[in-house]
C-alpha cells in the first residue's frame, strides 16, 4: 500500500487515502487479513511516516511526518497481526514500516509506545544514508551506529539500510565502503 501527498512526484492514479475515516481503515484491515489468509508472514508498509497529514502541522518544517496518528495506526496493525497469529495458531507476523529521514526519537517510537506497547518489529533504519555524507569518516559511521543502538528499545531488532532506490549512488558507495 502506498500513500502519497499531492505535491509528491507520483502518478495521478496513486491514491491518497483518508486514514482518519474508519471505513478506510476497516477496508485496509480486510486487505491485511486477506493476505494473511493467503499465508504471508507480514507486511512492509511504504512511506508510513506520511500516512497522515494534519493542517495544523503543514507550516512546521519536518512536522507533517511521523504524526501521533501514524503511531496509533501502526499500533493497531500490530495488534491485528498479533490477534490473527493467536487466533490461527501461527507464528508471529512481522510489521516493517519504511520511515525515511525520521529523527532518531521518531524512528524509535515505531518500535514501541511510551508505555512499552510493541508497534513494529523492524522499522526500516536509514540513518546511515541520511546522516552521512561523502566527507563522513569512520568516526561518523560509529557515532550514527552508537546513537542508534543506545536508543534501541530492549530486545528490539537492529537493522541498517545502506542503499535505497531514491538515494544518490555516490553517497551509497561511500557509506557502503565506510562500514
Amino acid at each position: 500500500m502506498a500513500i502519497f501527498e499531492p505535491e509528491a512526484d507520483c502518478a495521478e492514479e496513486q491514491p491518497e487515502l483518508n486514514l482518519r475515516e474508519n471505513r478506510v481503515v476497516l477496508e485496509l484491515n480486510k486487505i491485511l487479513e486477506f493476505w494473511l489468509d493467503k499465508g504471508v508472514d507480514g507486511f512492509r508498509v511504504d512511506a508510513v511516516s506520511e500516512l497522515f497529514e494534519d493542517p495544523a502541522y503543514l507550516n512546521i518544517t519536518n512536522k507533517k511526518q511521523d504524526l501521533p496518528y501514524t503511531y496509533e495506526l501502526i499500533e493497531k496493525w500490530r495488534k491485528l497481526l498479533d490477534d490473527y497469529a493467536v487466533a490461527k495458531g501461527t507464528d508471529a507476523k512481522i510489521l516493517i514500516p519504511q520511515i525515511w529521514n525520521a529523527p532518531l526519537a521518531d524512528l524509535m517510537a515505531y518500535y514501541e509506545s511510551s508505555d512499552k506497547t510493541q508497534r513494529a518489529q523492524v522499522p526500516m533504519n536509514f540513518m546511515l544514508i541520511n546522516e552521512l555524507t561523502n566527507s563522513s569518516g569512520a568516526a561518523d559511521v560509529k557515532r550514527v551506529i552508537d546513537n542508534y543502538l543506545k536508543a534501541l528499545p530492549d530486545g528490539a531488532i537492529a537493522n541498517w539500510f545502506v542503499s535505497i532506490c531514491v538515494t544518490l549512488r555516490d553517497k551509497i558507495t561511500i557509506i557502503t565502503m565506510s562500514i
